[in-house]
């Protein structure tokens, strides 16, 4: 696995308050498991921003990016194992 940080969330409650999705960092989207060094991290557009990068966190699990690198981390063992 590639050296970098890793965010695997089990729950978030924010209320009423709209929060950004702990992936966008900068207005550029860190739910990828490699950086490509020729692209960058992806930049989503605005109405793509606007639909799963802000608002409610059910917004952030309509993102079919959030999602995949979910299942990515869960697939490499990073979920924590219920005892």
């Amino acid at each position: 696995m590639a050296k970098g940080s890793c965010i695997l969330y089990s729950e978030m409650d924010v209320s009423d308050d709209t929060v950004n999705c702990v992936y966008l960092v900068k207005d550029e989207c860190r739910a990828q498991p490699i950086l490509d060094k020729e692209e960058g991290y992806y930049k989503p557009i605005e109405r793509d921003r606007e639909r799963f990068c802000s608002g409610r966190v059910i917004n952030f699990r309509a993102c079919p990016r959030f999602q995949a690198y979910q299942d990515h981390l869960r697939a490499i063992g990073l979920e924590k194992k219920a005892t």
